[in-house]
């Protein structure tokens, strides 16, 4: 038993396998060496010789909840789902089943559903069961949320969702999923509501200030994102998200030293980061500086994404600072047909054309651009003028 374990310890799954063996043969009735040695053979991927040992543990204890779901698991790991789903019915049907090992098999059901869409009514119906059986416990509640809105029931999903920060308010887990969903359905007020209660209970998860700071970004209350998205920061330092979020937001408050230091500081983490290489890249263009650099960061955010309208857009902008408005109009154009263009973008557009001498297009991308910010004066300047 000590070289099994000294083996394990040190990830050589093969020399314990042996040891326990021989441990078998000095005592072949025991049958916990047996399932040690099996959960062994499924960390070594010998599926054939654990299923041996389940199947014939299963003989002398076919009741066994636990065994029935190690046969499942060996089944899991061959991606075979029909095999080991039908070990999990047998165990489902299990009288007074233990809360862990329920669990154990919902959340084997929802990582199938997240590869088969079809299996999410059958997740639901066991996590439904779980509540049945343990109605205090907060997991049946998470899981549900998840599910019901994966499924669009969002009242439903809603429900759930807040009777889990209801029953586990440490859970951050559970402040996440509820802050996303109010997200997703881009409220972000209620997501600030969330997040801001969140930070009583869960004031060390870096988590809920990301969010917090984000949804403050989208209704423009950048001050506050700042001070949200800093203290993300300072609790997880190398979270490339929130370095992003932070660099964009000193950005919109002209904090330039700032927001080129955090973007700096995120590319050094991750050199290739995508929406970092376009974030960065436009600021810099939109300042005129470093434009040759700009150029190659955005250009290398569009191989990695050649459908996102930012994108295109960023690049496209990056070509009119440099004089190349025929490229430019290429770019721009195309991230307008991507659909639901911004008013910037197709303010972009509308200065192209202006550049190209085609003042009928240009005025047309000004006004659309103005539809969609009317408070922009200097757009109303342009279309008057016809001129950038």
């Amino acid at each position: 038993m000590q070289v099994v374990q000294l083996n394990s310890a040190l990830s050589r799954f093969d020399k314990a396998a042996d040891a326990l063996e021989q441990m078998i043969k000095l005592d072949p009735g025991n049958i916990a060496v047996q399932q040690n040695l099996a959960d062994t053979y499924l960390r070594i991927k010998k599926y054939d010789k654990a299923q041996k040992i389940i199947n014939e543990l299963l003989e002398k204890n076919p009741a066994n909840p636990v065994l029935h779901a190690t046969l499942a698991d060996t089944y899991l790991q061959q991606n075979d789902w029909m095999n080991a789903r039908k070990q999990l019915d047998i165990i489902l049907k299990t009288d007074s089943l233990d809360a862990d090992l329920f669990f154990r098999i919902g959340l084997t059901f929802y990582m199938q559903s997240l590869k088969d869409s079809t299996l999410t009514k059958d997740a639901i119906t066991v996590f439904k069961n779980f509540e049945r059986v343990y109605p205090t416990d907060w997991r049946s509640y998470l899981y549900l949320g998840v599910l019901y809105k994966s499924e669009k029931k969002d009242s439903i999903a809603e429900k759930y969702l807040n009777k889990t920060t209801q029953t586990a308010n440490w859970n951050g887990d559970a402040w996440w999923q509820l802050g996303w969903f109010y997200f997703d359905k881009q409220n972000f007020e209620t997501t600030i509501e969330v997040k801001t209660k969140a930070k009583q209970y869960v004031p060390d998860d870096s988590r809920v200030f990301l969010l917090l700071g984000i949804a403050y970004n989208r209704i423009q209350m950048n001050a506050d994102a700042r001070v949200a998205l800093e203290r993300a920061v300072e609790l997880n330092p190398n979270d490339v998200n929130a370095l992003s979020s932070l660099g964009l937001t000193y950005d919109a408050l002209k904090m330039h030293i700032e927001s080129d230091s955090t973007y700096e500081r995120t590319l050094r983490i991750d050199s290739h980061y995508a929406l970092v290489l376009n974030n960065y890249a436009y600021s810099l263009s939109e300042r005129n500086v470093q434009i040759d650099r700009a150029e190659e960061m955005s250009k290398e955010s569009l191989q990695k994404d050649s459908t996102n309208a930012s994108y295109l857009d960023t690049y496209g902008w990056i070509l009119f600072r440099l004089g190349r408005y025929e490229e430019a109009a290429k770019y721009i154009k195309k991230a307008v047909d991507v659909g639901d263009a911004s008013s910037v973008v197709l303010e972009h557009l509308g200065d192209v054309y202006a550049k190209l001498n085609n003042i009928d297009e240009a005025k047309k991308y000004w006004t659309k651009a103005l539809e969609k910010d009317q408070k922009n004066d200097a757009l109303r300047t342009k279309i008057t003028q016809g001129r950038q």
